[in-house]
């Protein structure tokens, strides 16, 4: 599988997860941290992963820009093990759109 194919199935798990708020333990460490730098922030709706943007929202993360950091859990299909990892979330307005190739 291609680097960027499974990167996209991976970002898709995620959204899955995220909007079905699978993943709701973090969200008012979300809401504070942005609300630190003076943006009102509303998980599952506009904070997503550096991935979600790329592949599910068609959007890039400007350069620059600082994630809010949290602790999530992970489920290896191999072996259905879940294991702690971190993710990085960024706001719609850290974000642009992805000019099309054409």
């Amino acid at each position: 599988m291609k680097a960027n194919t499974q990167k996209a199935v991976q970002a898709e798990q995620s959204y899955n997860r995220a909007v079905n708020g699978v993943s709701v333990s973090n969200d008012m460490i979300v809401i504070q941290e942005f609300k630190n730098r003076g943006i009102k922030a509303t998980p599952r709706v506009d904070v997503f992963t550096y991935n979600i943007w790329k592949f599910q929202k068609g959007r890039q993360v400007i350069k620059g820009e600082k994630s809010v950091k949290v602790r999530t859990f992970i489920e290896d299909e191999k072996t259905r093990k879940t294991r702690c990892s971190t993710a990085c979330l960024f706001h719609i307005s850290q974000t642009e759109p992805v000019e099309e190739v054409k």
